[in-house]
């Protein structure tokens, strides 16, 4: 059982076309959030080779945003407000059956229910207090069933192969769904009520091969397809003037308009390959590649996205690492990471160029229980560009506080994952995977005649 609270506040600007000056546009005074949830969960083995596992998840979560709006003068003269409700719930069951040694098969199922209550938006003028907007949106229900069949085989104590199939699905956040927003470069982000959630089906294969603990190699390869994915949609631009586009209201010049909302479908396809050798005691060599090809293959309304590389989606993201984990030094690394080429937005028209750059970690226990560890993250201090505005402006913003997380939970690793935001794993589920197989395949004993982990 868990619980959250947190309140927040921001206050946003927009840019001259000349970039001399800024001007006041959101000021976010008030943003309360909650959740709180509940996971059950049974597991025990069940007869010869069964081992069955039942749970349960409960999560509510409420959000608001409480903003002044609309900068005249002097000083703002709208105040606007969105909130709205979420109620998850679910329940899963799961066997993991070894019929012998060698062989290892998975079969899950889940049932997911959402539902999006008391949504709002209420908008008024300051000055007089008229109401200008009172919009309470109708709630909505929605119910999924997912599915996992997984199936691993070791041939011999070196090599191995595995497959599986699977679906997933996605309701839309309460900021997706309520909250209108603002991005750097003059981009206005309206909410869209109506979006529905995603939905996944997929599968993958792979061979693993281990060679007397000295080599490990593996390589996966993997088919998605996203019904309905979840986007910003480009509805218009300002280019040398402000303009009105709706539903934004009034962009400042070189800004955008942008919505929320459901494409038809989208694809994404590629292969995952790893190499790790282990010279010496303590010593590792690994290097990982992923390609990926992930395009909007259906887009009703919007068929001059079709085509088009889903945002973010770098096409090779390559990363090699040397670690030695002594009782004199440690654990120490030097991580150096290359991301492709990839676009900022859902026309492919905001690029964003490849990037290579190198980092620095090191730990060692001090106690059972202590461990002081050190980051040096970007060590040739290489400038790349994680962020392109319309106005043609960008960001260079390397993590500096990843760290403080790190401190919290031991032997955890720091990966960087470009245009990502706050959902990781389902903005850049490719990049995400591979990074927690790297890690896994780190802590866990190499593939053997005796049952595996399933991967």
């Amino acid at each position: 059982m868990f619980g959250t609270r947190k309140e927040g506040n921001q206050l946003n600007t927009s840019e001259s076309a000349d970039r001399s000056s800024e001007t006041k546009t959101i000021d976010q005074f008030d943003v309360p959030s909650s959740a709180t949830g509940v996971n059950l969960q049974w597991s025990r083995p069940v007869g010869a080779g069964h081992e069955l596992t039942f749970g349960a998840d409960v999560l509510a979560a409420s959000g608001a945003v409480h903003e002044n709006t609309r900068w005249i003068g002097n000083a703002f003269t709208r105040e606007r407000t969105a909130s709205g409700d979420q109620l998850d719930r679910s329940l899963y069951v799961q066997n993991v059956y070894t019929p012998a040694p060698a062989w290892r098969l998975l079969a899950a199922g889940r049932f997911d229910r959402w539902d999006n209550r008391n949504g709002i938006r209420r908008e008024r003028d300051i000055a007089s207090g008229s109401l200008l907007v009172d919009t309470a949106f109708a709630a909505r229900s929605e119910n999924r069933l997912s599915y996992t069949l997984a199936l691993r085989h070791e041939l011999s104590d070196r090599l191995s192969w595995r497959g599986s199939a699977y679906s997933s699905f996605r309701a839309p956040t309460l900021n997706e769904l309520y909250r209108p927003a603002r991005a750097s470069g003059n981009v206005i982000i309206e909410p869209g009520p109506d979006i529905e959630a995603e939905r996944l089906t997929g599968g993958e294969a792979g061979v693993d091969y281990a060679l007397g603990g000295k080599l490990l190699a593996r390589v996966t390869g993997y088919w998605t397809r996203l019904s309905n994915p979840i986007v910003e949609i480009t509805v218009g631009t300002a280019a040398g003037a402000s303009r009105n586009i709706p539903p934004c209201g009034s962009v400042p010049a070189g800004g955008a308009c942008r919505q929320r909302g459901n494409l038809g479908s989208a694809r994404s396809m590629g292969i995952e390959s790893e190499l790790e050798f282990s010279p010496g005691p303590g010593w590792s060599l690994s290097l990982s590649h992923v390609w990926s090809g992930a395009e909007v293959t259906s887009a009703p309304g919007q068929e001059h996205l079709v085509g088009r590389s889903l945002t973010g989606q770098a096409p090779h993201v390559l990363t090699a690492r040397v670690r030695n984990r002594s009782l004199m030094l440690g654990d120490v690394a030097l991580i150096g990471r290359y991301v492709g080429r990839r676009f900022y937005n859902d026309l492919n028209t905001l690029e964003l160029e490849p990037f290579l750059v190198l980092d620095a970690r090191a730990s060692r226990p001090v106690t059972s229980h202590w461990e002081i560890f050190g980051a040096v993250e970007n060590v040739l201090d290489r400038e790349y560009i994680v962020n392109r505005a319309p106005d043609g402006s960008y960001r260079v913003a390397p993590p500096r506080l990843a760290g403080r997380i790190r401190a919290g939970l031991p032997r955890a690793e720091i990966v960087v994952v470009p245009a990502a935001a706050h959902l990781l794993h389902e903005e850049r589920p490719d990049e995400c995977i591979a990074a927690v197989r790297r890690f896994l395949t780190e802590i866990r004993p190499r593939p053997s005649a005796s049952p595996g982990v399933m991967a």
